[in-house]
């Protein structure tokens, strides 16, 4: 699938798993607001969204209002600018793959959440330039073997360092690995 852009944006809404998976998009693939359900049922992967693969040549975006009830699976994709996850809510239970983002590269990553995913989120072996984040929303369970970020927007403050490092808990940015 070759396209110049996915505008998904406020009002569209899917109940069924949208697939973008190897799909090259030179341009940007924006669900800002969208409305995307996960099919039901005993055969079905609970996946709202599905990218594994992906090529996107600007922006990814799931944010401002993004609502995906079922998991987000983007692994292995490549963003030449923003994957963002701003304001977004991922409906997943507790324990189940809320976002999974293996193994993916961005040149910015956008963790933001409207409010903490009660899902895992797995960005392992993931690489981004810039990680920007909310303490206030990290996920109650993060997967970070092999995750790498050159910088983080806002800076943590010596004190939730500090916190983080001595906690050990899985949701502390202290818990990134590099190898």
């Amino acid at each position: 699938m070759g396209s110049h852009a996915g505008n998904f944006r406020s009002g569209f809404v899917s109940r069924g798993t949208i697939d973008l998976c190897d799909a090259r998009i030179g341009g940007s693939v924006l669900f800002e607001g969208a409305d995307l359900t996960a099919p039901t049922g005993e055969d079905t992967t609970d996946t709202a969204l599905r990218a594994h693969g992906a090529e996107v040549g600007a922006e990814f975006n799931c944010c401002n209002g993004f609502t995906a009830h079922g998991r987000v699976a983007v692994g292995g994709v490549t963003v030449r600018a923003r994957l963002c996850f701003r304001g977004a809510r991922i409906d997943a239970p507790a324990g189940k793959r809320a976002l999974t983002c293996r193994r993916s590269t961005a040149a910015e990553l956008v963790l933001c959440f409207a409010e903490a995913p009660r899902g895992i989120v797995d960005l392992s072996h993931s690489r981004v330039g810039v990680l920007r984040d909310d303490t206030a929303t990290w996920p109650r369970a993060l997967v970070l073997d092999g995750f790498a970020y050159d910088s983080v927007q806002p800076p943590l403050s010596p004190v939730t360092a500090t916190a983080a490092e001595s906690s050990g808990t899985a949701h502390d940015r202290a818990a990134v690995t590099w190898r």
